[in-house]
């Protein structure tokens, strides 16, 4: 009847009543733990990341405390001025053509850019730009989070200028030889003096093995005595770097010439 159907659509909306609800508090749940967890990245990022906030035409709108700390400007110093005026003058204009090019196709930009500090020092950032959308998909601003990669690029740097001091004098006639390898034991410089002392061009020892020219029986003979020494196995190459790596040379090696001939070096790690 009229009355059992009333009650009956009566507690259909009930029901769907009390689902809205359910899925509501449960939607709401949801996005305050999302609220949460980006809360969280923001923080994480915020104390270990220099974050910027751009118009599109790269003046800064929002900094953060840290890119404060690193730079050495106050947030009232940089809001309002573009990113230019930190400039090192370091890049081409091609590398900042490409730069713009690509954030304002919508596209994020992954680089390494030096600046300088108030101080005039030098700051290596690693940076990654990110467009932000606004309605239609145009872009609205741009974010920026960087890290200070400084003390990295400055040891990159020194690492070049020690290397080609260190080619330089290998290609005097010293009446010493300078031999130098990667970490898996390949020489990647053979000096003029190495040359003069064992009779090897350079371009036939690079990129072989220092066992190229050691008597083989006795360097297996010694590997096997450090083995029993250190109490530990030891690589035909580490038979090489032992003892320098702990006292910083080892003498009376036996090395062999070109020309089958030994000779007895001393020599330095």
């Amino acid at each position: 009847n009229k009355l059992t159907r009333e009650i009956a659509l009566r507690k259909e909306v009930e029901s769907n009543l009390t689902k809205a609800v359910q899925n509501y508090l449960v939607s709401e749940s949801v996005l305050s733990q999302h609220k949460m967890e980006l809360e969280e990245v923001h923080e994480a990022i915020s104390r270990s990341a220099l974050v910027t906030i751009t118009d599109t035409s790269g003046n800064i709108l929002k900094v953060n405390q840290m890119f404060c700390e690193i730079t050495g400007y106050t947030e009232e110093e940089m809001i309002g001025k573009n990113h230019r005026f930190m400039s090192s003058h370091h890049h081409p204009k091609e590398f900042w053509m490409e730069f713009w090019q690509t954030i304002k196709s919508g596209k994020s930009w992954k680089g390494e850019v030096k600046n300088f500090r108030k101080d005039g020092k030098e700051i290596w950032m690693d940076t990654v730009i990110n467009p932000i959308m606004g309605k239609g998909g145009v872009i609205r601003q741009f974010l920026a989070i960087r890290f200070d990669i400084t003390a990295r690029k400055q040891a990159e740097e020194l690492a070049v200028r020690k290397d080609s001091e260190l080619r330089a004098i290998s290609n005097t006639f010293l009446p010493v030889g300078i031999i130098s390898t990667d970490t898996t034991g390949n020489i990647v410089l053979f000096s003029k003096g190495s040359e003069a002392l064992l009779g090897y061009e350079a371009s036939e020892m690079i990129g072989n093995n220092p066992m190229a020219f050691h008597v083989e029986s006795e360097v297996m003979d010694r590997n096997a005595e450090l083995t029993r020494e250190l109490n530990r196995p030891i690589t035909p190459f580490q038979t090489f770097l032992a003892i320098p790596e702990q006292a910083g040379y080892e003498s009376d090696r036996k090395s062999t010439r070109l020309n089958s001939s030994h000779i007895t070096i001393s020599y330095a790690v």
